[in-house]
């Protein structure tokens, strides 16, 4: 549980090497699941475009309502990142799983910020491996922090009269300390 922590990351050069803005990583308060379901339908508009239909996108959210995100919270488990005093991303996490991880811009390593600290948090001590259910749009970059891919699959928690959404089902093996071993199937 990370409690009341802030933490500041500053990026100067991002991974096009174009200048970035500053951004915070802060624990989700109470409250905020509106912002943050809000924040989870933007990004899936903007980015989900190139691999989903209109049709899948303009459900991707059905069947969730805000306070779905409130548990989380309660749990400590839901960071935001602020850039400006705005939110424009957050990531959720459970032991062994990254629940969610939605940005409203790339390129400026929020994602990246967001997906190390839930990996972190949700590997816990033993540095377990990270199971995640992958959007098709953002396979490549979980590819690129480490992933691989286990098997397509659709995004389960909707109800049954919804269209189901693919997705790609994904692990990362994190760093592991001498003389331990992790399977990577």
């Amino acid at each position: 549980m990370l409690g009341d922590a802030i933490v500041y990351v500053e990026l100067n050069v991002n991974r096009h090497g174009m200048e970035s803005r500053d951004f915070a990583l802060r624990p989700a308060r109470p409250g905020e699941g509106e912002v943050l379901y809000q924040l989870a339908v933007l990004s899936a508009r903007t980015f989900c475009g190139t691999h989903y239909a209109s049709h899948f996108i303009d459900t991707w959210m059905a069947g969730l309502e805000h306070d779905a995100y409130e548990p989380g919270i309660a749990a400590g488990n839901l960071v935001v990142a602020e850039s400006a005093s705005e939110p424009v991303g957050f990531v959720e996490w459970n032991p062994g799983r990254i629940e969610r991880l939605y940005v409203t811009q790339s390129g400026q390593g929020i994602g990246a910020a967001l997906l190390r600290l839930g990996e972190q948090q949700a590997s816990g001590e033993d540095r377990s491996p990270i199971e995640l259910e992958a959007a098709l749009n953002a396979v490549n970059f979980y590819e690129r922090h480490g992933y691989i891919r286990l098997e397509p699959g659709v995004f389960g928690g909707r109800p049954p009269s919804l269209i189901p959404i693919p997705m790609m089902r994904m692990r990362k093996t994190l760093f592991c300390h001498p003389g331990e071993s992790h399977d990577q199937r």
